[in-house]
């Protein structure tokens, strides 16, 4: 099965949804990784460490969602977003800022 790592498309947002050594432990348990490009830059995450970590980088969004079967993003998708790959699992979204304790 394949993750997708989508940049984000907010402005402002500058967190990903995967980082570099949470890709490695996916990598571990046998997950194929594609991240768009350019999508850690704000977290100061380049497409160098991704690939080091064992994800596929690829240009775009159409790239990245490709064959995709669970898609990851910070912000709630936008209505293209929402769109997705036939037969994937959908776009979620986790805020803990909602969690109440």
């Amino acid at each position: 099965m394949t993750i997708a790592i989508m940049a984000e498309s907010r402005p402002g947002e500058r967190r990903v949804a995967l980082v570099p050594e949470a890709v490695r432990h996916y990598r571990k348990r046998g997950w194929d990784l594609r991240v768009e490009a350019g999508a850690g830059d704000g977290a100061s995450f380049l497409d160098r460490d991704y690939q080091e970590a064992g994800a596929t980088v690829v240009a775009g969004r159409d790239a990245v969602l490709e064959g995709a079967g669970v898609v990851l993003k910070v912000q709630p998708p936008t209505r293209d977003e929402v769109r997705g790959p036939p037969g994937s699992g959908g776009t979620g979204h986790g805020d803990a800022s909602w969690t109440r304790f």
